[in-house]
């Protein structure tokens, strides 16, 4: 607000404030600027003046208002009578003929209605002294007439404000008559309590949606078995504790990575103090050194994080979307083992809107759907129940029986990840107050490019005041988010990464994104797209650059950029390779030959360094 002041001033909103005639100033905009720039202009006030302004500044019932109102205005009148200037009277529409002939330089306002009064009986009397046969009626008549055709406001006492009536004036500049800018509305509670779906309500639907699959499947042996034992049959039960132990030993370089960091972050920001206490040891160099007391180093403490977790489960995940819940369920296992908070939200379409839930300007909310899949402040049991739900997520993952059992809210969808990113603002507020954190990175994995944004247009308004045509949705859109401005290149990829860069300036968070590659061309795209130099993809530098990260996929099972797309760190991967292989043990056959045992053990070797790679660089980027 300091700062939107400062350019208001700087831009005359109120005047030219740095060549003022203090003495031709009324009071009320002495006021008016001391209250809103007093910080930036010395305003002078005499001690009745100051007393005045102490008034407006404390009252608080109407009638307070009203009283300060008149003693504002009996000071003016009777101190700065002359600087009362009215504003002037509206011209009468007529013709510029009979515009010149009733002309009157004199009619300034509702002060010089006098004038105009005593110009009319000059007439009458001018009229009377040459024509004494004129009767009296016919006087009254044209007077009647003068009067109907012509109103006279009566007379008021008032005041306005200069500075005030300049401001109201330069308003109309913020916004010019043509802009290529669309302004969309804030988003309110009511629809972000309508896409979120918190992990307690998730639970009762997925159960009222597996006790209807139970009673259909009633009479099928197969599904009514793995129903009825819960989301994983006895089998899963036993492959789920493997797994989880497993997934706890992987985990173990990024966790090293990540206190090894945070333990260099502290020592780095150390402080030295004398405790007051005599050091013995140094009693014998006390005449050369005065510093004979013992020191004690305090380390700095460390700073709280915290994870805040997007997966996108749009219908073209299904393939892979069992090595990102892969990847989620390693990444709360890492955070469970650095005890730092963390939230898991999914982000699909699969919630009822109405276009009654609208009004013209709004931000269409796409059917956004953001379940809770898991959270840090659950207790064990619904901590490892939210697990089991991650692990049996997909059909051709743990069984095709355990698709058929989501909710709509977790369904497949399409992918409104720049609808999500708008609702994150407040989910990521909300979870820095709660456990006060200072540093939060924010983890999305997606596929593919957002859904586009789209205000709502009221078409049964006369006014148009939002413009969706082609043009706009490649132009620029402003919209509000928590209560502040927010600037989006478009609604596509760049709104995607503005709203990234907004999340980063808003709460300080450390952004960090996968991108699930559906084969080799996916890749190669990627890549072409983080290559913004230039858009020669034929160049020899390009191909330099592309061949240097297939180079570093192959050696690292991911390609990592830095600063593209709205994050810090981004991280390309093939969806057949994301999931972290948790295998622990080298095993062949008994009959392998060389060449298989060689094999075998060069992939095991491969395996678990590159797992250890992607571990360490995760556990780095979280400390930042």
């Amino acid at each position: 607000m300091s700062r939107g002041y400062k350019k208001l001033v700087a831009d005359e909103f109120f005047g030219d404030v740095d060549n003022i005639d203090w003495d031709k100033v009324k009071l009320i905009d002495k006021i008016n600027l001391e209250a809103k720039v007093g910080n930036l202009v010395d305003v002078p006030f005499n001690a009745e003046e100051q007393n005045l302004y102490h008034k407006t500044m404390t009252t608080e019932e109407f009638s307070e208002v009203l009283d300060v109102v008149r003693e504002i205005l009996a000071y003016t009148k009777d101190n700065q009578q002359d600087l009362m200037t009215p504003p002037q009277m509206p011209e009468p529409d007529v013709d510029d003929n009979e515009k010149e002939d009733n002309e009157d330089p004199t009619s300034m306002g509702h002060d010089d209605m006098e004038n105009d009064y005593e110009k009319e009986e000059n007439t009458r009397d001018e009229q009377s002294s040459s024509n004494n046969e004129v009767d009296k009626d016919t006087e009254n008549t044209e007077e009647e007439s003068n009067a109907s055709t012509n109103p006279q406001p009566e007379h008021t006492d008032e005041d306005v404000s200069v500075t005030d009536e300049i401001f109201r004036a330069m308003e109309e500049s913020l916004i010019p008559e043509t802009s290529d800018t669309t302004y969309g509305n804030c988003i309110g509670k009511e629809k972000i309590n309508k896409a979120v779906i918190l992990h307690k309500d998730l639970m009762d639907k997925r159960t009222d949606r597996l006790n209807k699959m139970i009673e259909i499947y009633k009479d099928d042996d197969y599904y009514s078995n793995n129903y009825s034992n819960g989301v994983l049959t006895q089998k899963m039960e036993t492959e789920f504790k493997d797994y989880i132990r497993k997934v706890k030993k992987s985990i173990v370089p990024a966790v090293k990575e990540f206190e090894q960091r945070k333990a260099a972050t502290r020592w780095m920001h150390a402080q030295t103090a004398k405790t007051g206490r005599i050091d013995v040891n140094k009693l014998h160099s006390y005449r050369v050194s005065e510093d004979i007391f013992a020191k004690t180093t305090h380390l700095a403490d460390a700073k709280n994080h915290g994870m805040f977790m997007l997966v996108d489960y749009s219908g073209s995940m299904c393939d892979q979307l069992h090595n990102v819940l892969d990847q989620i369920i390693h990444s709360v296992h890492f955070c469970k083992a650095v005890n730092i908070p963390f939230e898991v939200y999914a982000f699909t379409t699969g919630t009822d809107y109405r276009m009654s839930d609208y009004s013209d300007g709004d931000i269409h909310m796409d059917s956004l759907s953001m379940p809770q899949l898991i959270h840090s402040s659950l207790k064990k049991n619904d901590f490892e129940q939210a697990l089991k739900w991650l692990y049996a997520r997909t059909d051709w993952a743990r069984g095709s029986y355990n698709d058929y059992i989501k909710p709509k809210e977790e369904d497949w969808g399409s992918t409104p990840l720049n609808q999500a990113l708008i609702v994150t603002h407040s989910l990521i507020k909300k979870f820095k107050s709660k456990h006060q954190l200072e540093n939060v990175t924010l983890l999305s994995i997606t596929d593919g490019d957002t859904n586009r944004l789209n205000i709502y247009e009221d078409s049964s308004l006369n006014i148009k005041r939002v413009n969706n045509t082609s043009a706009y949705w490649d132009g620029k859109t402003q919209i509000t988010i928590d209560g502040r401005r927010a600037l989006l290149r478009d609604r596509g990829r760049n709104g995607t990464e503005d709203l990234y860069i907004n999340l980063k300036k808003r709460y300080g968070v450390n952004t960090m994104g996968f991108f699930v590659a559906n084969g080799s061309k996916e890749l190669n795209h990627k890549i072409m797209d983080a290559y913004h130099k230039s858009n020669d993809w034929y160049s020899s530098e390009f191909q330099k650059f592309r061949k240097s990260k297939i180079k570093e996929n192959t050696k690292n099972r991911c390609i990592e950029f830095t600063n593209v797309f709205g994050y810090d760190n981004y991280y390309v991967v093939r969806g057949d390779k994301f999931g972290v292989d948790v295998e622990d043990s080298f095993e062949i056959s008994e009959t392998a030959s060389d060449n298989q045992i060689r094999s075998a053990f060069k992939k095991y070797s491969n395996n678990k360094k590159t797992n250890k790679n992607l571990m360490t660089k995760f556990g780095k980027a979280v400390a930042v």
